[in-house]
């Protein structure tokens, strides 16, 4: 489980062996979410790797969640930003990164790509 608001849900499930990525992001201009990428990537695709699945949750699974989920295609599938924003968002209606998360994944596809 990735777990992106970790100031405000506690890792409840902890005890019975869930396995816990904890991030302490806030939805707010001023976070750098883009710093967790690549260790949210790694837990992702070790989870992959083992034939796991993985619940990514943040408080309203509104922005947060969905810019790890974004960066994870992004950086897996050769995304675009507006790709992966689009993937996402037919599967969950009320994705949207606030505007920070969304120049951060623009220049994290960016320093990959270009």
């Amino acid at each position: 489980m990735i777990n992106c608001a970790a100031d405000y849900s506690e890792d409840y499930m902890k005890n019975d062996g869930v396995t816990y990525k904890s991030y302490h992001l806030k939805d707010h201009v001023a976070e750098d979410i883009s710093c967790v990428f690549y260790d949210a990537i790694d837990f992702l695709k070790e989870v992959k790797r083992q034939n796991g699945k993985v619940y990514i949750h943040c408080v309203q699974g509104i922005s947060r969640s969905a810019t790890i989920i974004i960066a994870y295609k992004i950086f897996t599938e050769k995304c675009t930003y507006e790709e992966a924003y689009e993937y996402v968002k037919s599967r969950r209606g009320c994705v949207n990164p606030n505007l920070k998360f969304i120049m951060q994944l623009k220049q994290f596809h960016c320093r990959l790509y270009n």
